[in-house]
């Protein structure tokens, strides 16, 4: 019996945490410069969910972003939103997918933590606090 209930208990905690947001990073920036953000988005929902905007305390605008290869020259892009599939886990990185972080409000350095708002479509808000890393 007991057993079941903490069985119970798990899966209605596995259920309720939708998506999550794990590893959660920025690059040091001067005042007036950019930095990236990183981290791996888990969606353990059964539905897919799109990640359309982002805030950032510190930065005057954030932006969603993705690296690409053409004619063997790399370069950068916005994109207006990402989709999560159901039960996977989405990965911002270096090189690919990440937030762009626009015109820092002071100096960020290593240690430094950066307040940042992820919207999403169907799980609404999530607040991060992102370390600043090498």
């Amino acid at each position: 019996m007991i057993w079941f209930v903490i069985a119970l208990i798990l899966g209605h905690q596995h259920i309720n945490r939708g998506i999550e947001i794990e590893n959660a990073f920025v690059r040091p920036a001067k005042m007036g410069m950019t930095a990236a953000m990183y981290f791996q988005v888990i969606n353990r929902t059964d539905k897919p969910d799109t990640l359309y905007a982002a805030y950032a305390d510190v930065f005057e605008l954030a932006q969603i972003h993705e690296s690409y290869m053409k004619n063997g020259m790399m370069g950068m892009r916005r994109v207006k939103f990402v989709v999560v599939p159901p039960k996977s886990t989405f990965e911002f990185k270096p090189g690919g997918y990440h937030i762009m972080l626009i015109n820092a409000r002071k100096n960020l350095v290593k240690g430094d933590k950066v307040n940042v708002e992820l919207w999403f479509k169907r799980a609404g808000k999530l607040d991060i606090n992102a370390k600043v890393q090498d």
